[in-house]
């Protein structure tokens, strides 16, 4: 059934195919970049961390297909970190870096590694998308099990223990002499309006662990949270109006 729109329709589509090609190369398409793509997976990935300070997401891609993906978090059938089952996550007050030796969470580049040996999965020559920087050890890792390119969006630095950042660094440099892994922050001013809802989402992540935490009563009591830090986590509120309902806004 045609009905009376269908010779409209064939024209419109007639019309198009006549269009010639676009002489504004300024005009964007109407889709993110491959690369924006790429970290927005990464970013929703993070959402399913049950870790109580970073959430934290990695996809792993061959041929620009994602064959693997990973969050951090405690190990399977452990109890949540966001329901105090990490002695270091409940002291709030321990920052970036510090006493990770005490920390029970796997990393997300950790868990994908490890599904892919898991399931059978050759990584070799493949990509990873990833929201933080790869610390020392996910970086070795990352190098040891031959992937081509790392791209992370949130620098990650140890603020206490330089030679950690100077190590790290090293690995880097030989891998890229030595053509195998390259580390790469992403290219913040090809999407900068993307860039900005991202960092937004995660903090906002960070914010609702815990709320939740804190509203549910951990079986541990947190630690109580610096003032500065209270403010800070308390700009990023749910966003009801959200179609999926998990995105979030920041409050003026």
């Amino acid at each position: 059934m045609q009905g009376d729109g269908w010779p409209a329709v064939r024209q419109s589509r007639g019309d198009l195919d006549r269009c010639p090609p676009c002489q504004n190369p300024r005009l964007m398409e109407p889709r993110p970049s491959a690369e924006s793509h790429k970290m927005s997976l990464a970013v929703e990935i993070a959402s399913r961390s049950n870790c109580l300070k970073s959430h934290v997401g990695a996809i792993v891609l061959i041929g620009e297909r994602v064959r693997v993906t990973g969050y951090n978090g405690t190990i399977a059938g452990y109890g949540n970190c966001f329901d105090g089952a990490c002695p270091r996550c409940r002291e709030l007050s321990k920052g970036r870096g510090e006493e990770l030796d005490r920390c029970v969470c796997v990393h997300a580049e950790e868990n994908a590694l490890i599904s892919a040996a898991r399931y059978g999965i050759p990584v070799q020559g493949a990509e990873c998308y990833v929201t933080h920087e790869p610390c020392l050890g996910c970086t070795k890792l990352l190098i040891q099990a031959e992937l081509k390119k790392v791209v992370y969006l949130l620098d990650y630095e140890y603020p206490n223990t330089q030679d950690h950042n100077e190590s790290r660094q090293a690995l880097r440099d030989y891998s890229t002499k030595g053509a195998q892994t390259v580390f790469e922050r992403f290219e913040r001013s090809s999407d900068e309006p993307a860039v900005k809802n991202w960092e937004d989402k995660l903090e906002a992540m960070k914010g609702q662990s815990l709320d939740y935490a804190q509203k549910k009563g951990c079986p541990n009591s947190l630690e109580v949270l610096p003032d500065a830090e209270k403010h800070h986590r308390s700009q990023y509120v749910p966003d009801l109006q959200s179609p999926t309902g998990q995105a979030c806004r920041r409050q003026s």
